[in-house]
């Protein structure tokens, strides 16, 4: 990692350290001790990635779901918590691992991609209720 990248990432660190907008579903779902165990698991990009591709897969599985319940909704803003826990973990603790900071920076934009999806999906339920 050469230095800009590191300034870069340091930045992105001390912005979003306290910032309670991405992580949001984990409070809502996960209480401080499930979100520490959950916190604890994640120890590399691919844990990281791993839960990027969970809410992913979440989110274009309920796509091809018809009629979409509370539950189903549910299901995919704690896939999403998850997601914001790993971030979490990479705020945290950058030096365990090697995401640049323009990556860092794509997979936090991730979390406000991914609620507004969520959001689509609660407007098409309610639009069927």
């Amino acid at each position: 990692m050469n230095k800009d990248e590191n300034v870069e990432l340091s930045t992105i660190i001390k912005k979003y350290r306290n910032n309670k907008s991405i992580r949001k579903h984990a409070e809502k779902y996960f209480d401080y001790y499930q979100r520490s165990d959950i916190h604890s698991k994640i120890k590399t990009n691919d844990d990281v990635l791993l839960e990027k591709k969970g809410i992913e897969n979440k989110l274009q599985s309920y796509k091809e779901v018809y009629p979409l319940v509370a539950e189903d909704i549910a299901d995919m803003e704690r896939s999403l918590a998850l997601y914001e826990i790993a971030i979490g973990k990479v705020i945290q603790c950058p030096s365990k691992f090697s995401f640049t900071g323009q990556e860092f920076l794509d997979l936090i934009s991730n979390i406000s991609v991914y609620e507004k999806e969520i959001a689509g999906f609660r407007m098409k339920r309610a639009y069927h209720d």
